[in-house]
């Protein structure tokens, strides 16, 4: 009987420990992924300003050529 607990409770805290294991793992990843997206938005905004400001020169020439 003793015995047959104590297997249980081994198993349990195995388990448990590889529960813990993916879920570190898992939020690892999504550390990884917000770190991504986060830079993928700085370029983004970066490419939209670089896009304004090369329509508001485009517009200048058009409006006022040389």
């Amino acid at each position: 009987m003793q015995r047959k607990a104590r297997e249980e409770v081994r198993r349990i805290l195995e388990e448990q420990e590889k529960m813990s294991s993916e879920l570190d793992e898992k939020m690892r990843k999504l550390d990884s992924w917000s770190r991504d997206l986060n830079k993928r938005e700085v370029l983004t905004d970066q490419e939209r300003q670089k896009l304004d400001e090369d329509k508001k020169k485009i517009s200048c020439k058009l409006n006022f050529p040389n």
